[in-house]
């Protein structure tokens, strides 16, 4: 049946497309921006249920993790890019193998977000300056092989998450969540990495996520699994409360 509320409600929701169209199109244009020009967009959360777990060892533990959740992200080191080249084996021999270059390429692209980052400051820590370790893989490497080359772009890198997936749950790579604290918010990705092993965190971030909402790893930190996938990673304004 036809009804006069029709007109405006195809109106709203061709409004509504248009904010989502205009802020991804504006992300792809310009990537980076300094902290006044971040883009404010729609992160509506969709609830999804993510199974934890490990059992290594003396190390046995499970959980089933409703998103939205709450938790800690503890601070994790960094992980070979499309732009880290190793001519060998394609990964680092250890874990400072041409990090420097890494870094340098990292704080640039992180300092167009946060124009007052100095990069001392970011890497001040000496597990801020490695390549993660090499656990049953090689150094820098993620957990989703080599496949990590041709995928992990360094803009993408500096924005990651990572968890203790269980039964075959690590999602695609690239799936993203928003990470919020202290009024800021992150646009994170995830299903390149497995971990921590500690159960008393729920993931692990890189230590620019935690330079920009100003956190650490004891920190309480939101996540919340948007229903707009095509965010771009990186800080972003939400434009609608959850």
């Amino acid at each position: 049946m036809y009804s006069s509320a029709y007109p405006i409600k195809k109106s709203f929701l061709f409004y509504i497309f248009l904010l989502v169209v205009n802020c991804v199109s504006a992300q792809e244009q310009s990537f980076y921006h300094s902290e006044k020009q971040i883009d404010t967009c729609n992160c509506n959360d969709s609830s999804i249920l993510i199974k934890q777990g490990l059992r290594y060892k003396d190390i046995r533990w499970e959980r089933d993790l409703q998103i939205p959740a709450k938790g800690r992200l503890v601070e994790e080191s960094h992980y070979l890019t499309t732009q880290d080249a190793f001519p060998d084996s394609g990964f680092p021999k250890n874990i400072t193998d041409s990090i420097e270059s890494h870094l340098e390429r990292s704080f640039l692209l992180y300092k167009k977000f946060d124009t007052s980052a100095v990069f001392e400051d970011v890497y001040k820590n000496s597990y801020n300056r490695v390549w993660t370790p090499a656990e049953n893989g090689e150094c820098g490497q993620g957990s989703i092989g080599k496949t990590q080359l041709n995928l992990l772009k360094p803009e993408y890198e500096m924005w990651m998450i990572t968890m203790m997936w269980r039964d075959g749950s690590r999602p695609k790579p690239g799936t993203k969540f928003i990470l919020s604290a202290n009024n800021r918010s992150v646009v994170v990705i995830a299903g390149f990495e497995t971990g921590p092993a500690s159960e008393e965190f729920l993931g692990g971030v890189t230590c620019e996520v935690h330079r920009w909402l100003k956190t650490n790893s004891f920190s309480e930190i939101e996540i919340i699994f948007p229903v707009n996938q095509n965010l771009q990673p990186g800080p972003v304004f939400c434009g609608s409360s959850n």
